[in-house]
């Protein structure tokens, strides 16, 4: 009996362990197919962000084509499709649309698979503000407008009336009192204080993106010693072409007929064109903006400096409210346009096409090797 036990023993265990090879065999077999089929799957498209007023090309995944483009069309936000590929765009950001979600066929050979694209705008960039060091004295006691032309704003999004401007860090009021209107940041220097202050600036856009904090520096000097140079105007947005005479623009000429005071620095126009003359005339050309402001830095014959500014409102608007009033504020709504960002893109065609002119003209003169 016994012996007969111990063989009934051993088949078992070669029974039980020919099964288990057999088990482990079906898993590997399992997870390879598992794998295959993986690896048959495309990469889930995740997001696709549509720059602002630019474009994306979203390529499909490797191995598979598009196989109807019209779920993607029906989007409203896919300008072109292939089975390749497809291109989204967005002529304008819409801060309340939400991402859109499609389902897109992707097939090869073997394998048709239905995946989700999620498609989102992208805000504009936030508006930026250098920091800037005003090189010239402000009298103490004495009001100073400072164009915020001059200041370098860049925004891609900031609407005249929308947008604003505030001011973020101002130095103790025993120093220098700082305000800002649409149009100008308003600095007094208290009476007797000589030295410099830091004013905190920044911008908001329309979307309520904010600017970091740009520091303007401003240096107080005695007013005794500083003649009145400065002089700012507003005019209505011309249709074509103006002249603003220097009588318009450089203070002591008007103010004396002597013509001691000259313009030393043409900051030119926000949007449209500005071209400063020697005798202090200014030639200023629209470029479609509804408002706009040049400014200019004059000095006399002694080198005093000061700064002029136009700005221009909208045609039949009513003038704007003071440019410096008797108790200033912390922000104000901008009434002027902001510069936009450079354009990388357009750069870099505008050097290329520079270069390219200029091996142009290399070529005909034979002065290249």
């Amino acid at each position: 009996m016994l012996p007969l036990i111990g063989a009934l023993a051993a088949l078992l265990t070669v029974a039980s362990g020919s099964a288990a090879v057999a088990v482990q065999q079906s898993a590997q077999q399992s997870a390879t197919d598992q794998q295959s089929a993986a690896e048959q799957q495309p990469a889930a498209p995740g997001v696709v962000s549509i720059p602002y007023e630019g474009e994306v090309e979203v390529a499909a995944a490797s191995g598979y084509v598009i196989t109807d483009c019209a779920p993607l069309f029906a989007t409203g936000l896919v300008t072109a499709c292939a089975p390749n590929g497809f291109t989204a765009s967005a002529p304008a950001f819409d801060p309340e649309a939400a991402p859109v979600r499609v389902e897109v066929g992707l097939a090869n050979a073997s394998t048709v698979l239905a995946v989700d694209y999620v498609l989102q705008l992208e805000p504009p960039p936030a508006p930026d503000l250098p920091d800037t060091e005003l090189m010239l004295g402000l009298g103490d006691g004495d009001r100073s407008l400072i164009p915020l032309s001059m200041l370098g704003l860049e925004c891609e999004l900031c609407t005249p009336g929308t947008a604003r401007i505030e001011i973020v860090k101002a130095p103790p009021s025993s120093r220098i009192r700082a305000s800002v209107t649409g149009a100008h940041l308003v600095l007094t220097p208290t009476r007797g204080f000589t030295g410099s202050g830091e004013i905190g600036l920044r911008i908001v856009d329309d979307l309520g993106q904010r600017s970091k904090t740009a520091i303007v520096t401003a240096h107080a000097a005695p007013s005794g010693s500083i003649p009145a140079l400065a002089l700012h105007r507003q005019l209505e947005m011309p249709g074509e072409t103006i002249e603003i005479p220097a009588a318009d623009t450089v203070p002591a000429i008007d103010a004396a007929g002597s013509g001691g005071v000259s313009v030393v620095r043409c900051g030119g126009a926000v949007r449209g064109a500005a071209v400063c003359r020697p005798g202090g005339a200014i030639e200023y050309t629209p470029v479609g903006a509804e408002s706009d402001q040049i400014w200019a830095q004059v000095a006399d014959r002694s080198g005093w400096q000061g700064l002029v500014s136009v700005t221009f409102r909208e045609p039949g608007a009513a003038p704007l409210a003071a440019l410096a009033p008797a108790r200033g504020a912390e922000e104000a709504v901008l009434l002027i346009p902001t510069a936009l960002p450079p354009d990388e893109d357009a750069e870099a065609a505008d050097e290329a096409a520079a270069t390219s002119a200029l091996t142009g003209i290399l070529d005909q003169i034979g002065a290249r090797t």
